[in-house]
């Protein structure tokens, strides 16, 4: 049972830093089921994300330490259980399979399939044992302080459940349907500054890589080649600098007409 001073943090949490609006009811209360199930994956990315074994996240769905539903002959793990296994194994701690997992972001939610630049799982007991006083500067000074210093503009707290396909706009899961993603390419793949840098620093050695070379080279920076998204991420890139090279060009004829 919380108090009310642990009422008003939580509030204050979700009316500063939430797009949802829902955190502190899920807390309090139980977190709705469609909710809770909004966003599913196979036990094989639960494997990947995890960096465990497939027989050893069978067997913890088996002996029902990772809750599970069962779909058509799959079975899935919500992505609250997946980040409860998470933060419990980095933590080395156990939490009941009724945590309400949160997860301080670096994003931009009110854009549909936007990624998620970075992340960190948080409990709402890390919020109350961080968070002594309700007031935006106390709320903000907690999550600047768990999140990487070269974080975005915007850092939400939210309820992961929320965020529909968080694993995979992390890029921790392959996104296997391209076709369900509705957003320009420009929200869906951010340009890459850093990369775009690298390739203008390095573009004449680049150009003198053998085949196998240009290949390694685009694993490493760009993503595993049989990875779609690895495709659209080198096409984005390409049309980034694109655009750069378009935009001097007719800089550069304005410069000359004047």
């Amino acid at each position: 049972m919380l108090t009310e001073s642990q009422r008003k943090v939580l509030l204050g949490v979700q009316e500063t830093s939430s797009r949802y609006f829902n955190l502190e009811d899920f807390i309090v209360n139980e977190m709705p089921v469609q909710v809770r199930n909004n966003d599913l994956y196979t036990l094989e990315e639960v494997a990947k994300v995890t960096s465990m074994s497939i027989v050893t996240i069978r067997q913890y769905v088996r002996n029902r330490k990772l809750d599970a539903i069962k779909q058509w002959k799959n079975w899935m793990v919500p992505s609250n259980e997946l980040a409860r296994l998470l933060y419990s194994r980095m933590h080395g701690v156990s939490l009941p399979v009724s945590e309400v997992m949160l997860v301080v972001v670096d994003a931009e939610l009110y854009e549909e399939d936007s990624p998620i630049n970075q992340y960190q799982l948080v409990t709402a007991s890390d919020l109350l044992k961080n968070i002594q006083a309700d007031g935006w500067e106390e709320i903000e000074r907690y999550i600047k302080s768990v999140m990487p210093k070269d974080h975005g503009p915007t850092l939400y707290v939210e309820a992961i459940s929320n965020i529909k396909d968080f694993f995979r706009r992390s890029g921790e899961v392959i996104y296997n349907d391209f076709e369900q993603i509705e957003s320009p390419l420009h929200i869906f793949i951010p340009e890459n500054k850093k990369i775009s840098k690298l390739i203008k620093n390095n573009v004449h050695p680049f150009l003198e890589e053998t085949p196998a070379e240009a290949l390694k080279t685009i694993k490493e920076h760009f993503g595993d080649l049989e990875n779609p998204q690895t495709i659209l991420n080198v096409y984005k890139t390409l049309l980034d600098m694109t655009e750069i090279a378009v935009e001097i060009e007719h800089s550069g004829r304005g410069n000359r007409d004047d």
